[in-house]
């Protein structure tokens, strides 16, 4: 798979800086933000903390992984169409890497090469 950039979103907290780190020890650039912005190729959700201000991330670029500590109904995403990959439970990096191939599968999709 390809380096892609991953925009990691989500109050900043442990978690978050925790999730960064991960992305980068796979190989891929990090841009940290509270709210996104679409300059990213993935945008990595850390919906864990109690703080996250749904209202406030309005529409989430996609292709979107969704880290969350146990499943349950993830209100206020919303947006454009490109695909949605939600985490739960015991985390590992082969998860993370599955995750954000599959994203990076749904962006080519989206956005052929010419």
């Amino acid at each position: 798979m390809r380096p892609l950039t991953v925009m990691v979103v989500g109050p900043d907290t442990p978690g978050r800086a925790g999730l960064e780190r991960v992305v980068r020890r796979l190989g891929h650039d990090v841009i940290a933000s509270a709210v996104p912005d679409g300059r990213c190729d993935v945008t990595m959700l850390d919906a864990r903390d109690p703080s996250l201000d749904w209202p406030r991330l309005g529409d989430l670029p996609r292709p979107l992984v969704v880290v969350a500590d146990t499943p349950r109904r993830l209100v206020g995403i919303r947006g454009d169409e490109g695909g949605v990959v939600v985490m739960t439970g015991r985390e590992s990096d082969a998860g993370y890497r599955v995750a954000l191939g599959v994203c990076a599968a749904l962006a080519d999709t989206a956005h052929p090469a010419s």
